[in-house]
């Protein structure tokens, strides 16, 4: 008969780990999807009439990602040796972009709920933080993809959804520069490089119709994710470009 309730030792999820050490020593960036899921959901929740659950999940948002920061900085200053290996694992290494995505997250949401909580000055914020999403989706569009060729090793028959990770990561943080035009004179250079990092984003799609056709002649529980997987970096590309077309154009 099954068990109609939790096992003890499953509501302490740390109780198996030696230490707690070791909840540092083997923290991974994969922690950061977390963010990004709950992220969305709570700049969603307001247009399904529930604004104040959307600010609460925010905020817990918010801390988890400062919370998955000071870990993830941690594990780099006490265990550099074997921090420094994920960017030879040729699945751990992609979810370094979801890093700038859980960020972007947060930055979409200052302008509704953080004003709400901290008043006006909060907006001040929200273009620095959009320059470190930027640089920090760059990296990782340009610097996972050569790390791939250069010291991973990859074959096509394991080609999934998941290497869309580093590169959607321009995408989004593309989308979210659309909240920054509105801060900036007209003569500012931000739209064009909105332009660029969606053209980098956008090479995910062809990219994931590859790993599609890919995992499709090869077998895989994987097809299905994967074939859909194109359908994100089509649909946010082609939104921030209307947006910014709009604003390019008065």
């Amino acid at each position: 008969m099954p068990r109609l309730y939790p096992n003890p030792a499953q509501l302490r999820p740390l109780h198996q780990l030696d230490s707690p050490r070791e909840v540092i020593r083997q923290f991974t960036p994969n922690w950061f999807a977390v963010v990004m899921g709950t992220g969305i959901l709570a700049l969603a929740l307001p247009q399904l009439g529930a604004p104040a659950l959307g600010q609460g999940l925010w905020v817990a948002n918010l801390l988890l990602f400062a919370l998955f920061c000071v870990l993830y900085a941690l594990r780099w200053l006490c265990y550099f040796d074997q921090a420094r290996r994920i960017f030879g694992h040729a699945t751990v290494s992609m979810f370094i972009g979801t890093i700038p995505m859980a960020l972007a997250t947060l930055l979409n949401g200052l302008p509704s709920y953080g004003v709400a909580l901290w008043g006006e000055g909060v907006l001040a914020l929200m273009l620095p933080i959009w320059w470190l999403d930027v640089a920090l989706a760059l990296a990782c569009g340009v610097g996972i993809p050569y790390l791939m060729f250069t010291r991973q090793e990859h074959s096509i028959d394991q080609m999934t959804a998941v290497w869309l990770l580093p590169v959607v990561a321009a995408e989004v943080a593309a989308a979210s520069g659309g909240l920054m035009i509105h801060l900036l004179p007209p003569a500012d250079a931000l739209p064009g490089v909105d332009y660029q990092l969606c053209a980098l984003g956008l090479l995910g799609a062809g990219g994931s119709e590859h790993s599609g056709d890919s995992v499709a002649a090869h077998g895989g529980a994987q097809v299905a994710d994967t074939q859909y997987g194109g359908v994100q970096p089509v649909g946010t590309g082609a939104a921030r470009y209307r947006r910014i077309g709009a604003v390019a154009a008065g």
